[in-house]
């Protein structure tokens, strides 16, 4: 029984994913929308599913690794940018302490989204201050 509901939750996640992903992408979030957006999953939909799986938002990793990047304080965001930014730009060896993208992004919890798709989630961030740039 167990088994057939992993199933039906995996089925459920490739058609839910693409269109919770499309909503996300559709818009632009301040901090207030963001946490909104990470309650409504932590506390909504991953709930839902837990009556049948173990860890449901294992089935929707890259809902959880939005909302992890949407919700980063603006330090850590600005930070994470910056690295995102480098390693993009340049096709040269990292230098000795400059941390990788991949290594910055898996500190953070997140292993599943591509590196453009967090340029992107951050770019979604309604309110950055002016950093002079």
């Amino acid at each position: 029984m167990r088994y057939s509901i992993g199933v039906m939750v995996a089925g459920l996640n490739r058609r839910y994913t693409p269109f919770c992903w499309q909503i996300i992408m559709a818009n632009h979030f301040n901090e207030g929308g963001a946490a909104q957006l990470q309650f409504d999953m932590s506390r909504n939909l991953f709930p839902l599913f837990s009556h049948y799986c173990k860890r449901p938002e294992n089935y929707f990793k890259h809902i959880k690794e939005a909302c992890i990047i949407l919700n980063l304080n603006i330090g850590s965001a600005l930070l994470l940018k910056e690295v995102l930014q480098s390693a993009s730009e340049s096709e040269a060896p990292l230098q000795p302490k400059q941390p990788s993208a991949t290594a910055a992004l898996n500190e953070l919890g997140v292993y599943k989204l591509a590196q453009q798709d967090v340029e992107i989630l951050l770019n979604l961030r309604a309110i950055w201050p002016n950093t002079g740039k």
